[in-house]
């Protein structure tokens, strides 16, 4: 659309075309694209949209100082996320709150 935006000589062309590229974030998510309901679901604060922009190194760096509540560790028992959660943060989380796996 850009392309033909830029190509086109014809007003009504350009203006038909700009509808179409305005750029307007979503006040409901923010821009994140994802159901309200979905944005409220959190690990350590973090929604998945905050989780999925954050960089390698950041999202390891997050893992590894995840402190999860006995709730929250009952909670991701029920998940198979919450299990890889829990591998990869097992031996630091089980150091920090003295629970056993």
């Amino acid at each position: 659309m850009e392309r033909r935006f830029k190509e086109s000589k014809s007003e009504w062309t350009k203006n038909e075309i700009s509808d179409y590229m305005n750029e307007i974030v979503c006040p409901e998510c923010g821009g994140a694209r994802l159901n309200p309901v979905i944005l409220n679901v959190t690990v350590g604060e973090k929604n998945i949209s905050e989780l999925t922009n954050l960089s390698v190194k950041d999202l390891i760096d997050f893992l590894e100082n995840l402190r999860l509540c006995a709730r929250e560790i009952k909670i991701s028992d029920f998940t198979r996320c919450g299990r890889g959660i829990r591998a990869i943060c097992a031996k630091k989380i089980s150091r920090k709150s003295g629970e056993n796996w």
